[in-house]
């Protein structure tokens, strides 16, 4: 209010009249007024601002939260009562204090970090961190600054400052109480408690969430979980829970559960019985229900992977192996329908598939992409253009930033339709058809089978349902087909190789039905020479000439006797010497009488020969035998012995060396003849065929008769060397 102007006084009162007096009588007693209000108002201004000044006292002093004034460098340069009370010290000692001095030592970057952001930026800083009083007590204090200037303009922060310990020990005391329910749901564990008798229940929230629902968003009855089970289930689970009920043992079951979206997960459903009635009839069953999809769906995986890898492990026919391949992917994964494309020169039918309809094969059964005039469109690099996605995929053009492609070149989805809404532009097929979409396949994995660095083809696994396949799954998918792939390549090679071996023996078959009549046509040729000599023999008066025709006929027929055991054996490379000796003694004691006083010993048991080796064997042994029937045992001489005359013939194998032996124990031959440069055609014979042609050395022993020993080591023949057992072998380095 404004102060009037105060009335003028006249200097000679005396000279007013008596109008003018009362007039500023008047005046004065108004300006009176005046005065007295405006005094009044002075003390009621000063009254408001005592009350105000104490109103702030209680305000800042005495406020709940602590208030400071901290300078640019950390200096507290004014804090209330309670920011004293809240650090334990007196308040004048708090002033010029840094205010890092009472905060914990491990969260003083938490305050220099924001003091920098506040004075960088501006912006208002709330943060949490620990600090000690003055007695090193630790509190926990939420402090909210804002930038500010001082009475002198210089930058300052104004600190609120709450203690928040009884909250934080509130906090860590309901992060106690709360492990439980924490731990159920890090174990993806649902809740459920089950009145018997009424059929009443209680799912949590969790449970709810497990099957794909909003929490209570189905009635919490025993009627509404059996319609979510399978129907395949729902016997063996009511039987498991009155088995529970009746045993009082746990239950412990897993079961097939549909969700909201209508896919199919399983449950592990575990719990107990409670709680019973005075007669012992059950009336409370808890318990909890997890989510084991994937872990059933590893262990599924996991045995279809070891079954497909027995299969194609196994010897047989490959259509035969992929369709037990197929069978096993179907029966395992329960999907409606699967197939394995292969190469089929530039083209991929199905070499194999189950579930797929006869329309979609009319279709789908062919990738290429074919031009008006039924050509087939190609590529720049000469390949034909495969269409759809399964063209995508063998191609090897699939992208793996795109989630429905794997970085193993695999297509996967759980919703194809999505497939209808790519645009023209941005589709990477080849004429897309979208034939298994419209068939209602829902989910589609197309993983891709390689032989080495080339796709050869690709399994294909499609179902109605939504949601049948994880990232993880396509993965153990692209295991599987990778072994397949390997497989497949062996068993083509495998069938390759049978093909050849076939068409090997039925070539081996047919040469040895050649070579059977080769053996008995050279046998009978041997016998009709042998039967012309015989007649020749007959016909000559000259008995010396007589006697050579016998032995060349005796011979003959141990040539003979070797095509004679081929043609009766089944083996056509190697004979029995064994059998060979004895009809080769046999059948030169027939031409000489004095041979039924000789007593023949023949051992050659388990020794096989070549017909290389066993026709100079056998010529050397009719030469050696023979010698010793003529003049081994003279007829004016009695046999030397107590076992009388003997001839024995043996031959060993040690493995490397074949050992023939003919000895006599007869008169042996003359001490001063040299028989290796006799003239004699049957010891010159013997020398050609034991030293030349089997290479072999001849020991002559007379010590008590005469014994020939010949030791020789297998030959190469032809292009073939003996074995170890008698059999042959192509040489090193030759065909």
């Amino acid at each position: 209010m404004a102060l009037g102007k105060a009335p003028l006084l006249p200097e000679n009162l005396k000279a007013l009249s008596p109008e003018e007096t009362r007039r500023m009588i008047h005046e004065m007693r108004v300006h009176q007024i005046e005065l007295e209000t405006q005094t009044e108002e002075l003390r009621r201004a000063q009254a408001e601002l005592d009350a105000a000044r104490a109103c702030y006292y209680d305000l800042y002093d005495l406020a709940p939260v602590g208030y400071c004034t901290i300078s640019e460098k950390g200096l507290i340069l004014e804090a209330n009562l309670t920011a004293a009370i809240l650090l334990g010290i007196a308040r004048r000692a708090l002033t010029q204090q840094p205010i890092s001095r009472f905060i914990l030592k491990e969260d003083q970057h938490v305050y220099y970090l924001h003091r920098k952001q506040l004075f960088e930026t501006g912006e208002p800083q709330v943060y949490e961190l620990r600090m000690v009083k003055n007695d090193g007590t630790p509190l926990w204090a939420h402090l909210a600054t804002t930038a500010a200037l001082d009475a002198d303009g210089a930058p300052v922060s104004r600190v609120v400052m709450s203690d928040i310990t009884e909250h934080k020990q509130a906090e860590e005391a309901l992060r106690k109480s709360e492990r439980y329910a924490l731990t159920l749901t890090a174990v993806n564990d649902g809740l459920w408690d089950w009145h018997i008798p009424s059929g009443n229940a209680f799912f949590s929230a969790l449970y709810y969430a497990i099957l794909g629902y909003e929490d209570g968003e189905f009635p919490a009855t025993y009627d509404s979980w059996r319609l979510r089970v399978h129907p395949e289930d729902i016997d063996n689970i009511a039987y498991e829970v009155q088995n529970s009920i009746k045993s009082g043992g746990g239950l412990n079951t897993d079961l097939r559960m549909r969700k909201k979206t209508g896919e199919w997960l399983w449950v592990c459903i575990r719990g107990m019985t409670i709680e019973r009635d005075a007669d012992g009839k059950a009336l409370r069953m808890v318990g909890m229900m997890s989510d084991i999809t994937e872990r059933k769906r590893a262990g599924t995986y996991g045995e279809m992977y070891r079954e497909v890898l027995q299969i194609l492990n196994e010897m047989g026919d490959l259509r035969d192996s992929i369709q037990r391949v197929l069978a096993a992917l179907m029966i395992r994964t329960g999907f409606d329908a699967v197939g394995i494309r292969l190469q089929d020169g530039d083209d991929f039918p199905y070499f194999g598939q189950k579930g797929f309809s006869s329309d979609f094969l009319l279709t789908e059964n062919t990738l290429i992409a074919r031009p008006a005039d039924d050509g087939v469109c190609r590529h720049k690099d000469g390949n034909a253009g495969l269409e759809c996605i399964c063209g995508l995929v063998i191609s090897g053009k699939t992208d793996p930033a795109n989630p429905l492609f794997t970085p193993g070149g695999s297509f996967w989805t759980n919703d194809s339709s999505q497939l209808l809404n790519i645009a023209p532009d941005e589709d990477p097929r080849l004429r897309p058809r979208n034939q298994c979409i419209h068939q209602g396949y829902a989910s589609m994995a197309l993983v891709p089978i390689r032989n080495k660095d080339r796709n050869i083809g690709l399994i294909q696994l499609n179902d109605r349902s939504k949601g049948c396949f994880t990232l993880d799954s396509v993965v153990l998918l692209e295991g599987i087909a990778s072994h397949i792939g390997a497989a497949l390549m062996r068993k083509r090679a495998e069938e390759a190789l049978r093909k050849s071996e076939m068409a090997q023996r039925t070539s081996l078959a047919e040469k040895e039905v050649l070579l059977k009549e080769v053996h008995h046509r050279v046998k009978n040729n041997l016998a009709a020479i042998m039967g012309l000599l015989d007649l020749q023999g007959q016909t000559m008066d000259h008995e010396p000439a007589r006697a050579t025709l016998t032995e060349l006929s005796a011979k003959i027929r141990s040539m003979a006797l070797v095509h004679e055991q081929l043609y009766q054996s089944d083996d056509f490379s190697r004979i029995d010497f064994q059998d060979y000796l004895e009809a080769l003694i046999g059948h030169l004691r027939s031409y000489y009488k004095r041979s039924a006083d000789i007593h023949f010993s023949m051992a050659a048991t388990g020794v096989v020969m070549g017909l290389d080796i066993a026709v100079p064997c056998g010529l050397l042994i009719t030469e050696l035998v023979t010698n010793a029937l003529k003049y081994a045992f003279p007829a004016d001489r009695p046999c030397p012995g107590a076992g009388g005359c003997e001839i024995t013939v043996s031959a060993t194998w040690d493995g490397a060396t074949y050992t023939l032996i003919v000895a006599d124990n007869g008169v042996g031959l003359p001490a001063n003849l040299d028989w290796t440069n006799t003239k004699t055609l049957g010891l010159l014979l013997v020398k050609m065929l034991g030293q030349h042609q089997l290479q072999g050395r001849i020991e002559l022993n007379r010590t008590s008769g005469t014994m020939f020993r010949l030791r020789f080591a297998p030959r190469e023949m032809h292009g073939f060397r003996e074995n170890t057992d008698g059999s042959r072998q192509v040489p090193q380095g030759r065909i």
